[in-house]
């Protein structure tokens, strides 16, 4: 199997996954954090799944069935409207997309452009959807439940309660906590998240930066961490790769994000 193999798996669910996105756009209210277009890993019914939207009175939620790599239009509980996405192309997709609500009684005008852009390779380029192999869906699906359990386990240790999100942009699972305000607006806060293989790293990776809005946050008494490492140079922050981390090892992310965390969290409340 190609070293690239899982990078191609997690485009074609990160391209999948804009339908969700444009959902997001055309049907929930919009909030300044753009939360309105993310989704959550529901590994449970092993769905991406959207925010709650209402046509008609009626609940609908968009998804995205990882196993089968079927888009769904879920009303209630039940799976009202599905499509096979491999082998269509994207041009399909929206048009049948659009058709579920038409039918669904929606008559206004539809939003089919991003306000952001999808990265420029030939991976995204591609002009069809390809289903990915069950293996490579198997082992994004568990990184995906491991993120979703980390984080719950963060939220925990940090006191504090936060949304765990699939952003559309970057792919990330992530969450945030604004951590001191002045005059309303948050002057210093933390992110933490799973991320996609990038320029700064070239495979999946935990990560946890902190924010403050004067000034900059000082690494120079930065601990080892028991797994990972700091990053100061451009991008500053803790992170983990993937690979130095044993399957689902929930207890080498933990103890990764407490070392990160209760240094950053401190440094910041020094200020």
């Amino acid at each position: 199997m190609p070293v690239n193999a899982f990078a191609e798996a997690e485009v074609q669910l990160h391209r999948a996954a804009q339908l969700i996105s444009l959902t997001g756009i055309n049907f929930v209210q919009h909030v300044p954090d753009d939360s309105h277009t993310t989704s959550v890993w529901d590994e449970h019914l092993v769905k991406l799944m959207g925010r709650e939207f209402t046509l008609g009175e009626q609940p609908f939620h968009v998804g995205l069935h990882a196993v089968r790599f079927e888009l769904q239009l879920i009303g209630g509980d039940d799976v009202v409207e599905s499509l096979d996405l491999d082998g269509r192309t994207e041009e399909q997709v929206i048009e049948q997309w659009k058709k579920w609500f038409r039918n669904a009684g929606y008559e206004g005008e539809f939003v089919v452009s991003l306000h952001y852009d999808l990265p420029d390779s030939a991976m995204y380029r591609a002009d069809q959807f390809t289903k990915p192999d069950n293996a490579l869906l198997e082992k994004w699906m568990r990184r995906r439940s491991l993120a979703n359990r980390s984080l719950s386990w963060l939220n925990s240790h940090l006191g504090l309660k936060s949304e765990v999100n699939i952003w559309p942009h970057h792919f990330d699972t992530g969450t945030y906590y604004e951590l001191h305000h002045v005059d309303g607006e948050a002057d210093r806060s933390m992110g933490a998240g799973l991320a996609v293989a990038d320029t700064m790293i070239s495979e999946s990776y935990f990560y946890l930066y902190a924010w403050r809005k004067e000034g900059t946050v000082d690494y120079s008494e930065a601990p080892l961490l028991p797994g990972g490492h700091w990053i100061t140079d451009g991008w500053e922050g803790a992170v983990l790769p993937i690979s130095q981390i044993p399957e689902n090892a929930d207890s080498s992310v933990q103890e990764f994000y407490r070392a990160a965390s209760d240094f950053l969290r401190a440094r910041l409340r020094s200020l």
